[in-house]
């Protein structure tokens, strides 16, 4: 139930708590009334069978005093016309029956002393209710007055109350359902409106997005916090795109300037290696390369030669013709 629960959406999660808990309140309410309707019916029932028993009691005073049963019978016969009165029994003083008008009925379910009774007793089950009312003349017991009454009447009421009862928890359910459902929406749509948002920025990447709400509850807070924290990205996002751009920048005039350096160190290591003149390799050159030389020689035990080519006569020719024309003569 617990792993199902977390499984579906927020929607039928409302619905079916809003549901749940309806249903629940009715049933108590319905439980609290019918035992409340319950106990009401039965003490009414009660206290009318309890007058009846007294009236009767004193109406039959003078027909026991004489132990008259017939004037008895036909005082106590109109009491047989309610339908709930099962029987009612005349006892002597000694408790010993006198009379009994209508069904037979099973003392034992409802065994009472009757020479403990002072004046009345009554005693209530779930299929009967057993009134007695001491039958008494000049303060002095001549007898007892037994009536039994059904209670198929408060049952009959009672199931009837329940079927109407279920009826309205039914109609009621069904109301609160379309009220759920109204509900659930006024609940989950700030909740959609803010995951909407959220999948628009995963998707488009745009951090620009605001979510306004008319509501002022507590989800116009987390809206207002939202947006707060949706502004701050924003700025750091720009900031460091700022800072991306000028680090191209940076890498780019770096890697620039270091292709120049590298072409200017060649061309310095050129220039320092070799003759401008000429293009041979100067005289440091010459003498760095000549020590090599004579190590491998020596190492190797090889020999090596020098040639060495003059030009004869080169002063003269700058002296008379000049140092440009002694250049190109060189080259």
């Amino acid at each position: 139930m617990k792993q199902f629960f977390q499984n579906i959406s927020i929607k039928s999660k409302m619905i079916f708590l809003l549901g749940l808990s309806s249903l629940v309140a009715l049933l108590i309410s319905f439980l609290v009334m019918t035992l409340y309707q319950i106990n009401k019916d039965m003490q009414w029932s009660v206290d009318a069978t309890t007058n009846l028993a007294s009236v009767s009691a004193k109406n039959i005073v003078a027909a026991l005093t004489f132990s008259d049963e017939k004037a008895v019978e036909s005082i106590l016969m109109p009491t047989l016309e309610d339908d709930d009165i099962v029987s009612v029994n005349v006892y002597d003083t000694q408790s010993n029956l006198f009379i009994s008008l209508g069904k037979e009925f099973k003392k034992d379910i409802h065994e009472v002393k009757l020479l403990e009774v002072k004046k009345e007793s009554a005693r209530i089950d779930f299929e009967f209710i057993q009134i007695i009312s001491v039958v008494t003349l000049e303060n002095e017991t001549i007898g007892y007055l037994e009536i039994i009454k059904s209670t198929s009447s408060i049952k009959k009421k009672i199931f009837e109350q329940l079927l109407f009862s279920l009826f309205v928890i039914a109609l009621t359910l069904v109301v609160v359902f379309f009220l759920s459902i109204w509900f659930e929406k006024i609940f989950s749509k700030p909740i959609y409106l803010l995951l909407n948002a959220i999948k628009n920025i995963r998707k488009e990447g745009n951090y620009g997005i605001c979510v306004i709400s008319n509501s002022k509850d507590e989800f116009n807070e987390l809206y207002k916090e939202f947006n707060n924290m949706m502004y701050e990205v924003q700025k750091r996002d720009t900031v460091l795109k700022q800072n991306n751009l000028s680090l191209e920048n940076l890498i780019h005039t770096t890697a620039n300037e270091l292709e120049k350096t590298k072409e200017n160190l060649k061309e310095f290591t050129v220039l320092a290696q070799t003759d401008s003149l000429s293009g041979l390799a100067n005289r440091r050159v010459a003498m760095d390369k000549f020590e090599q030389m004579l190590k491998d020689a020596k190492q190797l035990s090889h020999h090596i030669g020098v040639l060495m080519a003059d030009i004869d006569y080169f002063k003269s020719v700058n002296d008379t013709y000049g140092h440009q024309v002694g250049d190109e003569v060189i080259n």
